[in-house]
């Protein structure tokens, strides 16, 4: 018996398109994504630090691959993975006459291709001298030593959910 995934946009998007003809494909498909966009990304109350960091940092460089701005555009998002008070301070930031020189989650003005799927996070040595709601967390992105680029990100408890509260460029390796 052939079994079907229904949901694969591919199979999906027609599929209602047959249930809702007067919709519009983009609408139907912008929708789907924009749906698994938020469920592979959000953070729970189980995850580690860890988990919490990789996963923001593998959605959002898949963002900005992708052309989108995450924090202009995807605010459920980025309110989802980032502490209130940091949301705060890069609208006023943004807001202010200079602006931001740099994108604020990777600390600089562009990426590198090579950092989406190359990330990797572990605990920088201060986190255990910090109490158990907050945790310093190194986050390295690329796969060779040529593209390797190091950040510190700082994540606090916020509702029993770890959140970004600073980020940090980090020296070479």
């Amino acid at each position: 018996m052939l079994k079907r995934d229904f949901s694969s946009p591919f199979v999906l998007v027609p599929l209602l398109l047959l249930v809702f003809p007067t919709a519009s494909v983009g609408t139907l498909w912008a929708q789907q994504e924009q749906a698994q966009h938020e469920t592979a990304a959000t953070p729970t109350k189980a995850q580690s630090a860890r988990e919490t960091v990789s996963a923001f940092y593998e959605s959002y460089l898949k963002a900005l691959a992708d052309n989108r701005d995450p924090f202009a555009q995807e605010k459920p998002f980025i309110k989802h993975f980032v502490a209130s008070s940091l949301i705060a301070e890069i609208d006023r930031r943004m807001k202010s006459p200079d602006g931001m020189e740099a994108d604020y989650f990777i600390q600089a003005q562009d990426y590198l291709d090579d950092w989406k799927g190359h990330i990797s996070v572990r605990e920088h040595e201060k986190t255990a001298k910090l109490t158990p709601l907050v945790q310093v967390l190194v986050v390295t992105l690329g796969a060779k030593e040529t593209s390797s680029y190091r950040l510190r990100v700082t994540v606090k408890k916020e509702a029993g959910i770890w959140k970004i509260s600073n980020v940090q460029k980090l020296g070479a390796l």
